[in-house]
């Protein structure tokens, strides 16, 4: 895909499901954000609201310039 897209690889969801590394989900993807965060699982928004909040927001200027 083409389309600029970000990924916030939390460490909570790991515990569930299969998380990609980064240079696997560079292959399918244009990866142009991609950020780890200390805490945090599928409910990411619910669980670290401002951290959530802030990199939508940071990627959000990368993709518009």
């Amino acid at each position: 895909l083409e389309i600029p897209t970000g990924f916030m690889r939390m460490p909570e969801e790991g515990k569930f499901i299969s998380i990609p590394p980064r240079s696997l989900a560079e292959k399918g993807f244009n990866i142009v954000h991609w950020t780890e965060p200390d805490k945090g699982g599928h409910f990411a928004a619910l669980e670290t609201g401002s951290v959530f909040a802030e990199d939508v927001r940071a990627f959000a200027k990368q993709v518009k310039g």
